[in-house]
């Protein structure tokens, strides 16, 4: 039964973000929406490796959330390694969002090892990390290229002679994406 006092509480207006905990339960329930958009929110970062954590399990089963935005989360590099894991098993996501965390190589290696058995996730990005990405970190995305022909915009800095060879993989996986909406067979990958 309502009392007078709990409607009252009904009643009144709600001030501030959803915390984390609500907005993780909602993505395990599948009801966010299609964008989930995290950006600074502060009660995802207080906690955020915790939180990061969390919301991957949520996403390994998640089948509505197609755009994640993660930008100035706080993201180390086990939080790359918890989304990683999310992404070899989610194949809903379609872009990811992680510019402004605290990346270094190995983050972003864990990010490219889930990659590679994920067939949604068309853009990635990855500006304005706190850490030099280096060759370890290109090796880990032509690596991940081997299987993956989903991703078609990768924005980062990395500092190394061969971008060229990401940016070649790239454009074989938009040649495949051209030619799969056109109703070409698409080529097999070297």
């Amino acid at each position: 039964a309502t009392t007078p006092q709990s409607r009252r509480r009904e009643d009144m207006p709600v001030f501030g973000q959803r915390t984390a905990t609500q907005i993780i339960d909602a993505v395990a329930k599948n009801s966010p929406g299609e964008t989930l958009d995290l950006t600074k929110n502060a009660s995802f970062c207080m906690k955020s490796l915790e939180n990061t954590i969390a919301l991957s399990d949520a996403l390994k089963k998640n089948t509505v959330v197609k755009t994640l935005v993660l930008r100035e989360c706080e993201i180390t590099d086990a939080g790359a390694e918890a989304l990683g894991q999310a992404l070899a098993e989610n194949q809903c996501i379609e872009d990811l969002d992680l510019q402004q965390n605290h990346l270094s190589s190995r983050g972003i290696i864990s990010l490219a090892q889930g990659l590679r058995s994920n067939h949604s996730v068309k853009t990635l990005n990855l500006m304005t990390q706190n850490h030099k990405l280096g060759e370890d970190a290109l090796e880990g995305f032509i690596a991940m290229f081997q299987s993956n022909m989903t991703l078609t915009k990768l924005m980062w800095k990395v500092d190394s002679r061969r971008a060229w060879e990401v940016s070649k993989l790239i454009t074989r996986n938009v040649e495949i994406a051209r030619r799969g909406t056109d109703g070409v067979p698409a080529p097999k990958p070297a």
